[in-house]
């Protein structure tokens, strides 16, 4: 595929959206893709809610529960795979690194408030900023360390479900347009799953610095 031809397809309208869209469109549901690819993956433990309630899909370990949207099959949007093998490798990722994402998240928002309050209350000190921002540091760390490895593996989980349900050809030709959206969105995905942290951060750095520059 030429390079034109990817860049053509973050277009909705373009033809290789178009192309690729009929292609995904001849697939089973969100539901029965994620059987498939938990069951290639060998996970015969993790629950599945489908439904047009849930707005965005996503997995949460404390339940075990991969919850997918109705909504993504009726738009039918040919990136619709490579989104259900993203989350399908959360599924299947160690429970350690899912736990401490997790309690690393809620400390972060915790320590973030005690700084709000300390500086209301004028007894924000250097020690508490810096505390804040180790906090930051390892809650961003873990975030990444399981989003990274989600996106990198999901190229290859798709790999695998497309080439047993398209043609070779066919497969290639999405699995290609797959590879090159998630090298051109990599960054633009991390700032958005990092942003609420970003601005937390940016406060914190506001107000130190306006007391102690």
């Amino acid at each position: 595929m030429k390079f034109k031809e990817k860049c053509s397809s973050f277009r909705k309208k373009s033809n290789i959206s178009k192309i690729l869209d009929e292609r995904i469109k001849k697939l089973p549901n969100n539901e029965i893709v994620a059987k498939d690819i938990l069951k290639d993956l060998g996970n015969t433990h993790t629950n599945i809610v489908y439904d047009d309630s849930i707005e965005d899909s996503f997995f949460i370990y404390l339940d075990d529960t991969l919850y997918l949207s109705k909504k993504a099959d009726k738009d039918n949007n040919y990136s619709r795979i490579l989104q259900v093998s993203h989350e399908c490798r959360h599924t299947m990722q160690l429970g350690i690194f899912q736990v401490l994402n997790f309690i690393s998240s809620k400390i972060e928002v915790i320590v973030f408030i005690i700084n709000i309050l300390l500086f209301c209350f004028n007894w924000l000190s250097k020690k508490s900023v810096f505390i804040y921002l180790v906090t930051i540091g390892i809650s961003v760390f873990f975030n990444l360390l399981i989003e990274i490895d989600a996106i990198l593996s999901s190229i290859k989980i798709a790999k695998k479900y497309l080439k047993h349900k398209l043609k070779n050809e066919e497969a290639e030709e999405v699995l290609a347009v797959y590879k090159f959206k998630t090298k051109v969105l990599l960054p633009f995905y991390i700032i958005r799953i990092l942003f609420s942290k970003i601005i937390r951060l940016l406060i914190v750095l506001f107000i130190f610095f306006s007391l102690y520059s």
